[in-house]
């Protein structure tokens, strides 16, 4: 049976244990074709060891597996541990090769909107366009409170006239979509009309 992988602190909930990845993808078939064993150690500072060993089991299940869809996939598993434990471009890019699920998607693009906010940008475009294109209304709060975070991103990229071309499209593409739309209007997102100046009844 296998052995749980612990973080030092006793912060980090385990692969094993949340996801049932040693379950689902059984000892044999290493990178090498050979025998993955969890190395033997003991006392709370073996996370270093445990860590990698983990992190090569996951990148063996995900390379087999294919593309991820679910939490418990090994790509959106290893991608959250590699969060969890502060590597940030490693994460990015096992989430380039792997995938990972909407909610390890939009964790990703979380951390990636302070420093990379161009990558946060594009997943967050995906995520916006997906459920505006529901046919759920009870999800046009969560689609607009997304968009606000995507104009944040475009506003840290530099990027305004960017967000302002993409806000068009995209009340253009869903101008059906009434309850949408005012998602996004209840948000502040949609440009608002310049006062109108009223007549001047002067006389010279």
């Amino acid at each position: 049976q296998w052995t749980r992988v612990t973080n030092i602190g006793g912060s980090l909930v385990t692969a094993a244990r949340q996801h049932r990845i040693y379950a689902r993808w059984p000892v044999r078939g290493g990178r090498n074709g050979t025998i993955v064993r969890r190395p033997a150690l003991a006392g709370p500072d073996r996370w270093a060891v445990d860590r990698d060993w983990a992190m090569g089991l996951l990148e063996a299940a995900a390379t087999r597996s294919g593309s991820t869809r679910t939490r418990a996939d090994p790509g959106s598993v290893l991608v959250r541990l590699l969060l969890v434990d502060g590597q940030d471009e490693a994460a990015w890019n096992a989430y380039l090769e792997f995938g990972a699920d909407e909610s390890t998607e939009l964790a990703l693009a979380e951390r990636r909107a302070v420093g990379y906010p161009v990558d946060a940008i594009r997943i967050l475009r995906a995520h916006v366009e997906n459920l505006a294109t529901t046919d759920r209304p009870r999800v046009f709060r969560r689609a607009a409170l997304l968009a606000a975070r995507l104009r944040d991103c475009y506003q840290r990229a530099g990027d305004e006239s960017g967000w302002a071309s993409y806000l068009e499209a995209l009340v253009a593409r869903h101008r059906r979509r009434l309850p949408f739309i005012a998602a996004l209007d209840q948000r502040g997102l949609l440009p608002r009309d310049p006062p109108r100046r009223s007549p001047d009844h002067r006389t010279g």
